[in-house]
């Protein structure tokens, strides 16, 4: 768990802020609906039922939705970092700058906002816009080439769309196709760090408010 802009001490106690929200996850759902989630991606149905009903209980109470998304996001992040070999990129606390950033492709996304999208998307554009943004990063001269491999996949309905089980699924198809990518182009044994995405994700911050 990295970040460039952050000393060793910062760092250390935004990685284990991340793993208290994850735990705290992981207590929630336990007490929620009575199965235990293990960090592998076979759990993640468990967590997507474990966001509809948050969904239902918060409906009352939006300010639940920040910490929501920040616990369901930092389970659902590192799952993903375990599973695709990635790792957060963590350069301020601002959950903005957030990030899950894999090794083997060149490819982030914001774990938190995938979390907030999951929750959010039932309640209008205007919830959906208020939290960090579940688009993937990539490098430029990819980006045509994995929406139009994410685009010919089959529909889904919107409610799947948002699930975060479909979400690992695009970012299974999108590491694979960069895969493919890198290794025509003869660089399959690159390895990316945090210096290599600091400034694909510099200037990332959460939108000023008026």
């Amino acid at each position: 768990m990295t970040g460039p802009q952050q000393s060793a001490d910062a760092q250390a106690a935004l990685a284990d802020e991340v793993r208290e929200l994850s735990a705290r996850c992981e207590q929630h759902v336990r007490d929620a609906v009575g199965l235990a989630l293990d960090g592998t991606v076979e759990t993640l149905p468990i967590l997507d039922h474990y966001v509809r009903l948050s969904v239902e209980a918060s409906a009352g109470r939006p300010e639940l939705l920040p910490l929501l998304s920040r616990t369901v996001g930092a389970y659902f992040g590192q799952v993903v970092a375990d599973h695709l070999g990635g790792f957060w990129y963590l350069p301020s606390d601002d959950i903005y700058t957030w990030h899950v950033c894999l090794r083997s492709v060149f490819l982030a996304f914001n774990p938190i906002g995938m979390a907030h999208a999951a929750l959010t998307w039932s309640l209008g554009a205007e919830q959906l816009a208020d939290g960090p943004p579940s688009e993937l990063r990539l490098a430029a001269r990819y980006r045509d080439t994995i929406e139009q491999r994410l685009a010919a996949l089959p529909p889904v309905r919107e409610a799947d769309f948002f699930t975060l089980s479909t979400r690992l699924e695009g970012l299974e198809i999108a590491a694979a196709a960069l895969g493919e990518a890198i290794a025509t182009g003869g660089q399959g044994d690159q390895v990316f760090d945090d210096d290599d995405y600091a400034a694909e994700l510099a200037g990332v911050t959460a939108p000023a408010l008026h």
